[in-house]
């Protein structure tokens, strides 16, 4: 049995660039290899300028290749992701989710990786292979929203063109009948999908700890970390990992009502403190009620 890892991450784009999303595949890489005995050779890394569409896809190609039954494989990436209008009546909507390569171009929308192409090069997965794919992005589409409020976050989802986003957001109000999305391409494919929310929400850039990172790595990264059970099964996994981004989203909930109600206790100090009478040469000022002598 091998196992194996291509792990993509992109923080350097030239539009609405990210941090955390290299971090999050050296995080990745760091738990494969020192919990999961995933030899570095057989760990590939494609980060920044790297992760070009062709360079994903040839080693993406190349991961696939190599594989037998009963080996172990992992696909991640952490980077933009967005909704563009369906080249093919393929889809139900009418969009396709995909992500962004570190080249892409709104004046190539082949520039992109749609879910037909990972239908595509995927679908020779071997049978007994375990295949998981992670996508800590925007529309791709299963496990919960990320944080998107709370950890000095940002949104892994690009801004459209204005011409594009009136496409896509067209093809959105229309009703959709039958699969759709990275999710539904999985469904298709020998493996499991961990992806970071539903296509129509937004995954999330954020800090923790000091620390840029993807919301859905982090927390995945903590709990196979942290867990006494580092071989757990798929749903049980993305139910935990659901439940600590649902913890730390109310954690943030309670940390903003505190900074309020923090800071409407240092208003009313600095209020009282402002208006309190002082002593001028032993006379005693009189009291004063608010702002105004009563």
């Amino acid at each position: 049995m091998t196992n194996r890892a291509l792990l993509v991450g992109i923080n350097s784009y030239a539009e609405q660039p990210l941090r955390g999303c290299v971090h999050d595949v050296l995080d990745m890489a760091t738990l494969l290899t020192e919990r999961y005995q995933f030899a570095r050779q057989d760990v590939t890394l494609l980060i920044d300028g790297r992760a070009t569409r062709a360079a994903i896809l040839s080693r993406l190609r190349a991961l696939v290749q190599s594989l037998q039954p009963g080996d172990r494989a992992l696909f991640h990436f952490s980077g933009h992701g967005v909704q563009l209008l369906s080249s093919s009546s393929e889809e139900a909507d009418g969009l396709d989710e995909a992500i962004c390569p570190v080249d892409y171009s709104w004046n190539d929308l082949s520039s992109f990786l749609r879910d037909k192409d990972f239908r595509r090069e995927l679908a020779s997965v071997p049978d007994g292979v375990s295949f998981v794919w992670v996508s800590d992005s925007c529309h791709s589409g299963t496990l919960s929203r990320a944080l998107t409020r709370g950890h000095d976050s940002r949104p892994r989802t690009l801004q459209l063109p204005a011409d594009l986003e009136w496409q896509v957001e067209s093809a959105r109000r229309r009703p959709a009948v039958g699969p759709r999305g990275l999710s539904d391409a999985a469904r298709e494919l020998p493996l499991a999908l961990l992806a970071a929310c539903q296509p129509e929400q937004t995954a999330a850039d954020a800090v923790f700890d000091g620390r840029a990172n993807g919301a859905l790595t982090y927390f995945l990264v903590k709990e196979l970390t942290e867990s006494t059970q580092p071989e757990q099964a798929m749903l049980a996994l993305t139910r935990r990992v659901a439940q600590r981004l649902v913890a730390a989203q109310q954690s943030a909930r309670n940390a903003r009502q505190q900074h309020a109600r923090d800071g409407h206790r240092r208003r009313r100090d600095h209020r009282s403190q402002h208006h309190r009478p002082v002593q001028r040469s032993g006379v005693r000022q009189p009291e004063q009620h608010g702002p105004f002598p009563g």
